[in-house]
């Protein structure tokens, strides 16, 4: 999502995957819409079973994905969605366990590989090329599956899942 009014196609590279989608929002940030935009073009279709079993959609607490359309169409779409606990994304959801990291430190290395040639603002082209590269390093099938199992999600391990929640201390009455 760039911060702009309108996607401006010079923004995207020919090397950019076919299915990635670009949007704009005057913040730079998701929004109600884009989630449900997100819900129904791209993962309600990429994990539609024919078999017609329901599938899983693991929440944080963003207010765009608690909205009523959106609960609405997960309803009806056989999608269970499970909202994490508030402030636990950051142990609980597995991306954020083990691929965003990852993902971070190789976008910095792109990045820097760009300011080696000229310290000004990077394109929205060229930052865009960058991350193509840095996703593709991060976000590998070893990645993904290992952030599942940290978090303790995937083979489900409520102990796991538990010994990395901090528990507040009682306090004497």
């Amino acid at each position: 999502i760039f911060k702009a009014k309108y996607t401006n196609t010079a923004w995207i590279p020919a090397s950019t995957p076919e299915k990635w989608k670009f949007s704009t929002s005057n913040s730079g940030w998701t929004s109600d819409n884009h989630a449900y935009e997100w819900l129904t073009t791209l993962f309600e279709p990429e994990t539609r079973r024919i078999d017609g079993k329901r599938r899983l959609l693991l929440l944080d607490g963003h207010g765009s994905h608690l909205t009523a359309r959106f609960i609405a169409f997960c309803l009806n779409k056989n999608i269970d969605l499970v909202c994490l606990p508030p402030h636990t994304s950051h142990l609980l959801q597995p991306l954020d366990v083990g691929v965003f990291s990852p993902l971070k430190r190789a976008l910095s290395a792109e990045i820097e590989k760009l300011f080696r040639l000229d310290t000004c603002r990077i394109p929205r082209i060229e930052w865009t090329e960058a991350y193509i590269t840095a996703r593709a390093k991060a976000f590998t099938t070893r990645n993904v599956e290992l952030s599942f199992q940290v978090s303790g999600i995937y083979l489900l391990s409520p102990i796991t899942i538990l010994l990395t929640l901090r528990m507040p201390t009682p306090t004497p009455q």
